[in-house]
């Protein structure tokens, strides 16, 4: 396939970002005819009941990401839609019954009020707006809470948001200037409290990522990844099942902890990140082989990147969100001088 036809230059940054045009106050449309929006929200209390939301299907995919600086953290969640149009002019997979092609962008601001509504009966949150979405698309770029003003016309986002940045990409990894990212995968979900509070003098993004699938089409995703298991080993493959598939709200998922740092810091706060996981006891992998694909999908609106099988099962979405807490957090540090360190590795970043 040529991408001649299209006038597309996939040497630049922004031929990459996904990111169209303010086509609502709250949602951004995507190039690709995808929508993305973005809610603040305070973190989700323990006692509370489950989110009563429906099960989202293929198509669909939710960012929920914590932006540290400054030693203050803001909690959001991102909704993306791709909307699937048929032949016959239809669009199936919604959250409830299908809709005309041409109604998918009034359809979308509609479930984003819903969903707004009912996250809103247990915990607070609200729709970002206009330079709100500018200034939360920055920091996933730049790890700066404001670079870009609001233009007359909200378009070219893709251009307006990375216009400034001089991005650049290594072999296997990504800078900004002198700069250049960290990933850490956490593995099994691990208690999360301890590590903001271990990472408090830094800046960082924390993601959670669902690619999502309904119910019926992740049970069948997962017997087909599955089938070879213990072919000839029923019953230990049964056993193996066992509670495996249990939950509505399903998807492809991953979280991560992205860091940026200049060279002559990265190698110590690598160092200090390695020790501080290891003493909490938490199963994590600096990314280096999937590190580019694991930071591209971090991006809102980017769902192509960073599809991790097996699928994963949660009851609700209230899983995925942070919890509020009330005790003190204690962190052991990972070593003597721990906090001084921190206190001097990341230059501009830090809140200090």
């Amino acid at each position: 396939m040529s991408l001649q036809e299209y006038n597309v230059d996939i040497t630049r940054f922004e031929e990459w970002i996904p990111w169209g045009g303010l086509t609502l106050p709250f949602a951004i449309e995507n190039k690709d005819g995808s929508f993305v929006a973005i809610m603040e929200y305070e973190p989700y209390p323990y006692d509370a009941p489950a989110l009563p939301l429906p099960e989202f299907p293929r198509g669909w995919a939710i960012w929920v990401e914590r932006q540290h600086f400054a030693r203050e953290s803001k909690d959001y969640i991102v909704f993306s839609w791709n909307p699937f149009k048929l032949n016959t002019g239809r669009v199936k997979n919604t959250l409830g019954k299908p809709i005309k092609s041409q109604d998918c962008r009034r359809y979308f601001g509609k479930e984003l009020k819903r969903l707004e509504e009912q996250i809103g009966k247990i915990t607070k949150v609200r729709l970002l707006e206009y330079q709100e979405l500018l200034d939360f698309l920055s920091f996933t770029l730049s790890f700066k809470p404001h670079t870009a003003e609001m233009p007359e016309i909200p378009m070219y986002l893709d251009v307006l948001m990375s216009q400034d940045l001089d991005l650049r990409f290594g072999d296997n990894d990504i800078g900004i200037g002198e700069e250049k990212f960290i990933v850490c995968s956490l593995l099994g979900m691990p208690e999360l409290e301890k590590l903001f509070k271990g990472f408090n003098s830094v800046s960082y993004r924390h993601v959670r990522r669902m690619l999502c699938v309904n119910k019926i089409q992740a049970d069948k995703l997962t017997k087909k990844y599955i089938n070879g298991w213990c072919a000839n080993r029923r019953y230990v493959k049964k056993g193996l099942m066992e509670g495996l598939t249990e939950g509505s709200f399903c998807g492809c998922y991953s979280e991560y902890f992205i860091f940026l740092f200049d060279d002559d810091n990265y190698k110590n706060f690598s160092e200090f990140m390695v020790k501080l996981l290891e003493k909490m006891q938490v199963c994590f992998r600096i990314e280096s082989f999937r590190f580019k694909d694991i930071w591209w999908g971090s991006l809102p609106g980017i769902f192509r990147a960073d599809v991790q099988y097996p699928i994963v099962y949660f009851q609700n979405l209230g899983e995925l969100l942070q919890k509020s807490t009330k005790e003190e957090i204690v962190v052991e540090e990972a070593d003597p001088n721990a906090i001084t360190v921190l206190r001097h590795l990341q230059g501009r970043n830090f809140g200090v």
